[in-house]
C-alpha cells in the first residue's frame, strides 16, 4: 500500500512539473482508500477523578492509602476502610449519616491501614457510634448502647488495651481508699456516653473508649493512695512497761490535738512477754515458802 501511495505522489509531482503548474498551489492528490491518516487528535486530559485514581493506585502499591472524605454516607466510608483493612463490618439499617475526614493535601500524601482504621474509630466516636466484634465481624453500633454490648473488657491488672478511641469495659481494683469517693471523681472526667459503677467496698467498673480510659487510670492510680493519718504501726518495747510507754505517747498526742494544723494520732498498749526483761525478784511470801 505505501508503494503504490508514493507511486502516485510521485506521477503528481511530474504531471505538475510537465504542465508548469506552480508548485506554491495546492497539489489536490487522491489518496487510495484505506491509506493511512498522517494527521494525528491530541491526547485527551486526564479528568481530577481520573488523576485521583492513578494516585490511588500508586499508593495502594507502597502499603498506604489515600485518606480524605467530604461528607461521604456512612456506607461508602465503612466500605473504603473495609478494602484498607481486610475487616468485615456489620452497619445495621438503622445507622446513617455523613462522615467527613480530611486528610494532608487533600489525601495526597497516603496513609497505613492501620492509621486509617484509628481515623475511622475516631470518626465513629465523633458521631456517637462505636464498634464491638461479633464472630469474625465488626458490628457498629450507637455508643450509648455499646456497654451492654460485646465490646472489649480488661478485668485483669496490666492487662495491654488498646489506645484507639473504641467503646471498651475496665475494672479497677482499690487497695486503700473506698469506691464511691473515686467514683464520683472519675463519672466527670469519661467521654461522652462513658460511665462508671462503684462495687463496694473497693471495685469501680468503667465504660468508656481506650484513649481515655489510659488517662482515667493514671489518675486513679494517683487518688488510691494510703493517707498519713490513718497509718497504724506496732512497736515492740523491749525494757519499759508498754502501758506506762503509750500513756506517755497519749499525752503527747493529746497537747497536739490542742495546736490548730496538727494531726490526731493515738496510742494502744498491749501485753506482751519480754523474754530478754530480768527475771521478777521473789516475794517475801515466796522466798518464805
Amino acid at each position: 500500500m505505501h508503494l503504490s501511495l508514493r507511486s502516485t505522489l510521485a506521477a503528481a509531482l511530474a504531471a505538475a512539473l510537465l504542465s508548469g503548474t506552480a508548485l506554491a498551489q495546492p497539489v489536490k492528490v487522491k489518496l487510495p482508500k484505506g491509506a493511512p491518516q498522517t494527521q494525528r487528535e491530541p491526547p485527551a486530559e486526564l479528568k481530577v477523578e481520573d488523576k485521583q485514581g492513578l494516585d490511588r493506585k500508586s499508593l495502594k502499591s507502597k502499603g498506604r492509602f489515600m485518606l480524605d472524605f467530604d461528607k461521604v454516607d456512612i456506607d461508602k466510608l465503612v466500605q473504603t476502610i473495609s478494602d484498607m483493612t481486610g475487616k468485615l463490618f456489620i452497619l445495621p439499617d438503622n445507622i446513617r449519616g455523613k462522615i467527613t475526614i480530611i486528610g494532608p493535601e487533600h489525601g495526597k500524601v497516603g496513609v497505613t491501614a492501620e492509621e486509617a482504621y484509628a481515623a475511622f474509630l475516631s470518626a465513629l466516636d465523633s458521631n456517637g457510634l462505636t464498634l464491638y466484634p461479633a464472630g469474625k465481624y465488626m458490628k457498629i453500633v450507637e455508643k450509648r448502647a455499646g456497654k451492654q454490648s460485646n465490646i472489649p473488657t480488661m478485668l485483669e491488672e496490666g492487662e495491654p488495651y488498646t489506645l484507639n478511641e473504641q467503646m471498651m469495659t475496665k475494672l479497677f481494683r482499690l487497695n486503700y481508699v473506698e469506691a464511691e469517693p473515686v467514683r464520683a471523681v472519675i463519672q466527670q472526667l469519661v467521654s461522652r456516653d462513658g460511665d462508671t459503677i462503684a462495687f463496694p467496698p473497693d471495685a469501680i467498673i468503667v465504660n468508656d473508649i481506650g484513649l481515655n480510659m489510659h488517662r482515667l487510670e493514671r489518675i486513679i492510680a494517683r487518688l488510691d493512695q494510703p493517707a498519713s493519718s490513718n497509718e497504724i504501726r506496732v512497736v515492740q518495747i523491749q525494757y519499759a512497761a508498754a502501758t506506762d510507754v503509750a500513756e506517755k505517747i497519749r499525752s503527747v498526742f493529746e497537747e497536739k490535738q490542742r495546736q490548730p494544723g496538727q494531726r490526731s494520732g493515738a496510742a494502744i498498749a498491749g501485753r506482751r512477754p519480754n523474754p530478754k526483761a530480768p527475771p521478777a525478784a521473789p516475794s517475801a511470801g515466796s522466798a518464805n515458802a
